[in-house]
């Protein structure tokens, strides 16, 4: 059951390790036999840095006591909501037994109310070109909607990080988002933003733009934060100039930012 029923399976797929589980379930055996074989794994996730095993382990104890409380009448998170907290869970068991670990400075959650908009944007000088990641999360760090899009003709940095700015807005737009935070650790654009969005660049046309969005949310700000805060955004960008494709996840967040999502602060 904790293997094979639809809801586990939709934990195991946002942990990135659904075709392995499938690989250990093929044969007819009953949990506690899977569970032994994956015990005795030294298997590592990269994406996560973490041990399969571990990570299964916590996660069968997370279904069990998410099933319970269905069994009772309770109410539960998303899958995807679901994998998170096993990812972090697992993780902080790890960081708990190092003899030494450090606090990341990392992302930290909005007021309650308000969703978290972060955007990050990448430059090719030598191909014209760039990719852009943004990622809206609210209060409990629920990743609402994230995004990435490669962006073929680009003339500098700055009309990149100025492009993933409208493309943030947008986002927040479309899905009904009216009080939010802005963070870009672009110190350049949070400026522009901060003295009236005008600019003299390259991407003033999109700046333009930017304030018109801007101007329909009834509760907006926007603010500089460090590159490790905006790891999630800095890996979408990423991913984008990799694949050169455009992807928006709605609720479900991609198993590849898995690991970023984890490192903030409580």
């Amino acid at each position: 059951m904790i293997f094979t029923c639809e809801r586990a399976k939709k934990v195991w797929r946002s942990l990135g390790i659904e075709e392995k589980i499938q690989s250990l379930t093929l044969t007819d055996r009953s949990g506690s036999v899977i569970l032994e074989e994956i015990i005795t794994r030294e298997e590592q996730i990269q994406n996560l840095d973490v041990g399969f095993a571990e990570l299964v382990i916590t996660a069968a104890w997370y279904i069990w006591w998410e099933r319970r409380q269905l069994v009772h009448g309770e109410t539960v998170q998303r899958p995807s909501r679901s994998a998170m907290a096993i990812a972090a869970l697992t993780k902080n068991y790890k960081l708990a037994t190092k003899k030494t670990s450090v606090l990341r400075q990392g992302w930290k959650k909005p007021p309650e109310g308000k969703v978290m908009v972060n955007v990050d944007a990448g430059y090719d000088e030598n191909g014209g070109c760039g990719s852009v990641g943004s990622i809206i999360r609210d209060c409990s760090g629920g990743v609402l909607i994230a995004a990435h899009s490669f962006v073929p003709h680009l003339v500098d940095a700055p009309m990149a990080e100025a492009y993933v700015l409208k493309e943030g807005l947008m986002l927040a737009h479309h899905i009904g988002c009216n009080r939010l935070i802005v963070q870009s650790d672009c110190m350049e654009v949070v400026q522009i933003m901060k003295e009236g969005g005008f600019s003299a660049n390259s991407a003033a046309a999109i700046y333009d733009d930017c304030n018109i969005i801007w101007s329909g949310f009834q509760d907006i700000s926007i603010e500089h934060c460090s590159r490790e805060a905006n790891q999630v955004a800095h890996n979408l960008a990423r991913r984008a100039q990799q694949c050169k494709q455009n992807y928006i996840w709605v609720d479900e967040p991609p198993s590849f930012i898995l690991d970023s999502l984890m490192n903030y602060l409580e």
